[in-house]
C-alpha cells in the first residue's frame, strides 16, 4: 500500500479491473460474462451522449473530438467512445493491469489508434496539446495535493478553444471527526488500514479505495489560470460523496 493510492490501484487492475473502475458487485471478475460486460460498456457511451447534450446545451457547439486525452481511463469504458472517429486517442492511468485489458477491448472493436499510456507520476512528458480532456470519478482517489497537480497539467496540455472536463469530490456531508481521522489515517498508516479491513472481514492486505475531497477555490483558480474562463458545472453524487463536473473551455482573452 502507497499513501498516493498508486500500489492499490495496481492491484485493482490486475485482479479486479472492471470492478475497479465501476464499484458495482455486478462488475466483479467472478460475476462478469457478456450480459454484464455488455451492461458496462453501456454506461460509458451513455456518459459520452451525456457529455455531448451538455456541450451542446451550454457551449452552442459539438463537442471537440479530434484530439482525445483520458486521464484515470481505466479499462477504456469512457475512452472508447471518445476515440471514435478521433484522430488521436490516448488513455492514462497508474495500473498497467487495466491498461492491457482496455487496449486488449480496444482491438476488438476495431479501434488500433489508442494510445495507451502508464504515468505514475506526473503528465510532463505527454505531448499535447488535445481538443478535448477528460477525467471523471478519477480524482477522488488521488490525495488531493497531488491530483491538484494533475489537474494542472491536464490544463496546460488543452489546445486554446478546446474543452476540459474534470470531475472532483468537495464534500463528505456526515463524516464525523472519527472517520475524517479514519480517512487521512488508512492511506498513511499501512496497519490501521489493515487493522479496517479486518473487521470488515475482507483479506488484511485488501486494496484501499481512497476517496478524497477538494478545495473547489483552488480547483477553480487552476482552470482561471489556465485560460479557462468559460466555464459550466454540473453536480454529481456518488454514495456519500457530493462532487462537481467542471466544463471548461480555454479561450484567448477572459469576458471581462
Amino acid at each position: 500500500m502507497s499513501g498516493d493510492g498508486s500500489h492499490d490501484w495496481k492491484v485493482f487492475g490486475a485482479e479486479d479491473p472492471y470492478f475497479g473502475v465501476l464499484t458495482d458487485p455486478r462488475f466483479h471478475r467472478e460475476c462478469l460474462d457478456q450480459e454484464r460486460l455488455a451492461e458496462f460498456w453501456a454506461t460509458g457511451e451513455a456518459h459520452v451522449v451525456r457529455l455531448e447534450q451538455v456541450v451542446r446545451a451550454h457551449f452552442g457547439r459539438e463537442m471537440p473530438r479530434a484530439r482525445v486525452l483520458d486521464y484515470g481511463c481505466g479499462v477504456g469504458r469512457v475512452l472508447l467512445p471518445l476515440a471514435r472517429g478521433a484522430q488521436r486517442a490516448v488513455g492514462v492511468d497508474v495500473a498497467p493491469g487495466m491498461l492491457v485489458e482496455g487496449a486488449r477491448a480496444a482491438r476488438a472493436a476495431g479501434l488500433e489508434h489508442i494510445e495507451w499510456l502508464e504515468f505514475e507520476g506526473g503528465l510532463t512528458g505527454l505531448t499535447g496539446p488535445f481538443d478535448f480532456v477528460h477525467s471523471f470519478i478519477v480524482l477522488q482517489h488521488i490525495p488531493a495535493a497531488r491530483g491538484m497537480r494533475r489537474i494542472a497539467e491536464m490544463l496546460a496540455l488543452l489546445a486554446p478553444g478546446g474543452l476540459a472536463v474534470i470531475h472532483v469530490p468537495f464534500a463528505k456531508p456526515g463524516e464525523t471527526a472519527l472517520m475524517a481521522t479514519m480517512r487521512w489515517a488508512r492511506p498513511r498508516l499501512p496497519l490501521v488500514n489493515s487493522l479496517v479491513n479486518l473487521l470488515a472481514r475482507r483479506p488484511w492486505n485488501a486494496p484501499l479505495m481512497q476517496m478524497n475531497v477538494y478545495d473547489l477555490n483552488a480547483v477553480l483558480r487552476e482552470f482561471q489560470q489556465a485560460g479557462c474562463h468559460r466555464v459550466h458545472t454540473a453536480f454529481s453524487e456518488h454514495g456519500s460523496v457530493l462532487g462537481v463536473v467542471l466544463f471548461g473551455e480555454k479561450q484567448a482573452v477572459a469576458p471581462f
